[in-house]
């Protein structure tokens, strides 16, 4: 028998002792799954994955580690009485004709009958600790399962599970709104309660103890209504998602059990409607055409109406009428909560004439008491010629309407306010005059914009002016653009306090002072009747003689464009030759130079701090190598005709040090 065959009982004991000791880490990974389990119910499978892990991994550690080699090593360093001799005979053992090999091994063989497996390898403390891991292990799972582990040993009373005896139960009543007609819906014991919007909670505990309440994330408690019984009561609408802990004990604060419940306010979605046909603008040479429209409307609760409308424009300028009305459809109800709509649309009906536009949209509401209306993407329908919004006054927003606004429809809005004002709350008639604020700011922008921009200017020229008589005439039509564009600013302000009588008198001002100012001869609005046009009988007829091939500039206006910094280097250099700080103006220039500018600025602020000429002579050298630099790089290639070399700069340098010398 050989030395590496007496070291194979001493391998097995060093193996059975590493397996011993992956058993008790694998156990430990199982046992903290099982009692985490308890409040997360996933960790029980991460911990036996986790022990899995574990398993495999020393196993196969354990096989692969312990070599005869490693087994020898292990031995030499826990029992220290070979010298390193063990190690050297399992070395030659493969090596029959070495002449050392057997008094080594003989050696080694001698001592290694002192030694037993059992004093390398001890396997008593692993065994006892795996062992000790199983059994804790078990214990926990058999108690948790059995629900005889108070909860206060694992978390705090906010949020635990109740202790058994001290809340037996726990429901939570859920009515919805009476809109929704549905019925009141009854959840036991649950973490989390879906309450629709405007519903309503009853919270019906049972408890062992003469007190539960209600604590909320700041820590405020609600005691909640004794009923009798051990039963206690509250009910409420909650506003948005809240989260409770429900907690029954002795006295307000000192719980003996506790339950988090969670109540998710889910809102009503506003209803989705569209139009599916044609879904596109339109256009027509007469108004003897006919439309087929269909809509489609959908909700997640439910639809109560469904319409077509519309909104005629006809006119021109300041002129421009626009008629509201609704189309008849004819609806077909799939189901509550889906409809879809249809309707071949005359447009003679709607008293449309050649040049007249329309807008249409869908709108649709829901069963909620007090929904608005929902509405869908606007379409145009255009009768003869296109209408172009390029007219005086007008302003198109970049919003969902399709339909332009100007003066007129701000005067008929006012209008429309006034008349609904009387049944609407006072915050919805301020709200409503803020917007409509805001559309008479921009129809002013606009006919500013039109205008050429203010014309205050004007005015005393029209009262002094001596010009013809087309001349006073443009001079008073500023002078009522002027009046209008005050009258409009005065409407803004009014219609921001709410004064919507006055603030009507003020548009309709505005309007009449438009309409004189835009006479068939004011020219000096920027306004065109039609697109301009490309007149090709002019292509080719002008006067050809002064035209002349293009010439590249030359080369020797290059140089000028180093005028800044000749006179800033010219400046350092004489500041250097007489030994004082340079102005604060140079410096300021030097810092602003274009470019690297963190750069220049630093070469400045460390002139203007150094406190000698000694310190302040080498910044300036640097300062004007820098520059030096940068003529070169501006100048390029185009300035090759003027300065050919660095030498020509250097010399260009050396002048401008020679002359601030002599300064």
């Amino acid at each position: 028998m050989t030395v590496r065959d007496e070291l194979g009982p001493f391998a097995r004991r060093l193996q059975t002792a590493d397996l011993l000791w992956t058993l008790a880490a694998a156990a430990t990974a199982l046992t903290a799954g099982v009692v985490v389990s308890r409040f997360w119910p996933a960790a029980l499978n991460i911990g036996v994955a986790g022990a899995v892990v574990v398993l495999v991994a020393g196993v196969w550690r354990t096989v692969r580690a312990w070599t005869i080699e490693h087994t020898a090593l292990a031995i030499e360093t826990r029992t220290r009485a070979f010298d390193n001799l063990l190690i050297t005979a399992v070395e030659l053992a493969p090596q029959p004709a070495a002449r050392m090999r057997p008094l080594v091994e003989a050696a080694a063989r001698e001592r290694l009958s002192g030694v037993a497996p059992g004093d390398v390898a001890p396997l008593r403390t692993p065994a006892l600790a795996a062992i000790a891991i199983i059994i804790a292990g078990v214990v926990a799972a058999v108690l948790i399962n059995s629900r005889a582990i108070p909860s206060s040993e694992f978390t705090s009373p906010i949020g635990s599970a109740a202790t058994p005896g001290t809340l037996r139960a726990v429901r939570v009543v859920v009515t919805p709104p009476g809109y929704l007609q549905r019925e009141a819906e009854i959840v036991s014991d649950a973490a989390e309660v879906r309450v629709p919007e405007g519903g309503r909670v009853r919270l019906d505990v049972e408890a062992d103890t003469p007190l539960a309440w209600v604590e909320s994330g700041d820590g405020t408690r609600t005691p909640l209504d004794a009923a009798g019984d051990g039963r206690f009561l509250r009910e409420w609408t909650p506003a948005a998602t809240e989260t409770w802990a429900i907690a029954a004990g002795p006295s307000l604060g000192d719980a003996a059990g506790s339950r988090l419940l969670t109540l998710t306010v889910v809102p009503d979605a506003a209803p989705e409607v569209r139009i599916a046909a044609p879904g596109r603008d339109l256009t027509f040479p007469t108004p003897k055409q006919s439309v087929a429209i269909e809509l489609t409307a959908r909700d997640a609760e439910g639809l109560s109406a469904l319409e077509l409308r519309y909104t005629r424009l006809s006119g021109s300028g300041e002129t421009f009428e626009f008629t509201e009305g609704r189309v008849p459809v004819a609806i077909t109800r799939k189901s509550p909560t889906s409809w879809s709509a249809r309707v071949d649309w005359p447009l003679a009906s709607t008293g449309m004439e050649d040049g007249d536009s329309l807008v249409y949209r869908a709108a649709v509401r829901d069963t909620r008491p007090g929904r608005d209306w929902t509405f869908s993407d606007s379409f145009t329908i255009d009768v003869g010629k296109r209408l172009e919004f390029a007219g005086a006054g007008f302003a198109i927003p970049e919003e969902d309407r399709r339909y332009a606004i100007s003066q007129q429809m701000v005067i008929v809005k006012t209008e429309r306010l006034i008349a609904e004002s009387r049944s609407l709350e006072a915050e919805t008639v301020a709200t409503r005059a803020r917007e409509l604020a805001v559309e008479q700011r921009m129809v002013r922008a606009e006919v500013v914009f039109l205008s050429g921009g203010e014309v205050e200017d004007e005015v005393a020229e029209a009262e002094h002016s001596h010009e013809l008589q087309e001349g006073r005439l443009e001079n008073r039509g500023r002078a009522e653009m002027l009046r209008a564009l005050n009258e409009m600013s005065r409407a803004e302000a009014l219609l921001n306090g709410t004064e919507l009588t006055a603030a009507l008198a003020a548009e309709k001002a505005a309007m009449a002072a438009l309409q004189r100012a835009f006479d068939r001869r004011r020219y000096f609005l920027r306004t065109l009747s039609e697109r301009s046009r490309i007149d090709t009988t002019r292509r080719l007829t002008g006067n050809r003689s002064t035209a002349s091939s293009f010439t590249r500039p030359d080369g020797s206006a290059v140089p000028d464009l180093l005028a800044d910094e000749r006179r800033l280097m010219r400046e350092l250099a004489e500041a250097r030759a007489s030994d004082a700080a340079p102005e604060t103006s140079v410096l300021v220039r030097l810092a602003g130079l274009a470019g690297d500018a963190d750069a220049w600025a630093t070469r400045a602020a460390a002139i203007a701090r150094a406190g000698s000429a000694d310190e302040r002579r080498p910044l300036i050298d640097e300062a004007m190598a820098a520059l030096s630099a940068r003529a070169r790089a501006r100048l390029g290639p185009s300035g090759a005709s003027s300065i050919r070399s660095d030498d020509a700069l250097r010399g260009w340098w050396a002048d401008a040090w020679r002359e601030g010398s002599r300064r």
